[in-house]
């Protein structure tokens, strides 16, 4: 009985310690423009006692330097290019032991339609867009956000806006009219909307996901792509542009979840 209690407290100890250390980790490449990428790889690592000891952080043998003042979380990071189309791995060395992580950089893709500054038009729906494969990748992430001045049955302005943020499998995406153009949308004039598309490995964004760390600790590492955004208008090019998208906005949420 004195050693089944003496195992259970040492089992109880074990487990506490490994799970002190939270990681979130990725690898992320992203095309802003053609002459424009730009590469993060970076690693937060929380403990909510407290660092006796400041952990020490390595992607694929690579130390990343700190770059805060940690107390319970410690931010890493390099902003040097990197392959595609292989793996990469995580180290995190800390005062409880070593944790990992591994995942795949998936290649380079773009986004087939619609082509930049396509004029949408109402009649040509249901909205679609189309991507290439991203050999290496498990799902892709689409943002798209459209926003549009239209007028009402009666003939009074008002504006319409439309955000979509979803995970699948597939390389295409379909929207049915109704969710774009209400049936209260009576003529519209003109707008604009911005489509986002990554490519993606380890945990996806999205309730259920099971974290990837092993070792002493847990949390999430992953490896995103994305190609250039395309803009596209609806029915007209507007005469003031208000739609704007911050890409590199996915990484925030992947360090807040």
């Amino acid at each position: 009985m004195r050693d089944k209690i003496i195992f259970l407290l040492i089992f109880f100890i074990f487990c506490q310690k490994k799970e002190e250390v939270y990681i979130q980790g990725w690898v992320s490449k992203m095309e802003f423009k053609k002459n424009d990428v730009r590469y993060y790889r970076e690693v937060g690592v929380y403990n909510y006692k407290g660092f006796k000891m400041i952990p020490k952080v390595f992607i694929n043998d690579l130390f990343l330097p700190l770059i805060n003042e940690p107390f319970t979380y410690a931010l890493y990071g390099n902003y040097s290019p990197f392959e595609s189309g292989k793996n990469y791995k995580l180290k995190v060395e800390h005062e409880g032991g070593k944790a990992y992580g591994e995942v795949f950089m998936p290649k380079d893709f773009e986004i087939l339609y619609p082509k930049e500054e396509t004029i949408i038009k109402k009649s040509e729906l249901p909205f679609k867009v189309i991507w290439q494969k991203s050999e290496g990748a498990v799902w892709y992430e689409a943002v798209i956000s459209i926003e549009y001045d239209f007028l009402l049955a009666n003939g009074e302005e008002d504006d319409f806006t439309f955000s979509l943020d979803t995970v699948l499998k597939d390389t295409f995406l379909i929207i049915d009219a109704q969710r774009i153009f209400p049936i209260y949308v009576a003529e519209i004039l003109s707008g604009e909307g911005n489509i986002t598309v990554y490519s993606g490995t380890g945990p996806a964004l999205k309730p259920g996901e099971k974290g990837n760390i092993k070792g002493f600790g847990y949390g999430f590492f992953n490896a995103l792509y994305s190609p250039e955004d395309r803009t596209f208008y609806i029915e007209a090019e507007p005469k003031i542009k208000k739609l704007s998208f911050r890409k590199e906005k996915i990484l925030e949420k992947l360090k807040n979840r």
